[in-house]
């Protein structure tokens, strides 16, 4: 008699490796965007317009806020990639 293969072990598998991904979870950084604006410029790799983003980021640890951080990251307006200033 042939056993067929049962597709739930597989399942339960998939399941333990999302549990084990929640359980390394400590931290957890939110960005949130306060102004995004045209920074008058290029993008090298496609042409497009920069935009300038005005981000506010927290680190929370376990639930509480550790760090609060204003960032500004460019991005290409046509191919949404992200921009590296160079100081």
């Amino acid at each position: 008699m042939k056993q067929i293969p049962n597709s739930r072990p597989q399942e339960n598998s998939e399941k333990e490796e999302e549990d084990i991904m929640t359980i390394f979870q400590v931290y957890d950084m939110r960005e949130k965007v306060i102004k995004s604006e045209g920074a008058g410029a290029l993008s090298p790799c496609c042409g497009g317009s920069v935009i300038a983003m005005l981000l506010d980021c927290n680190l929370r640890v376990f639930c509480i806020p550790i760090s609060h951080k204003t960032k500004t990251k460019f991005f290409c307006s046509n191919c949404s990639h992200p921009l590296i200033v160079k100081r």
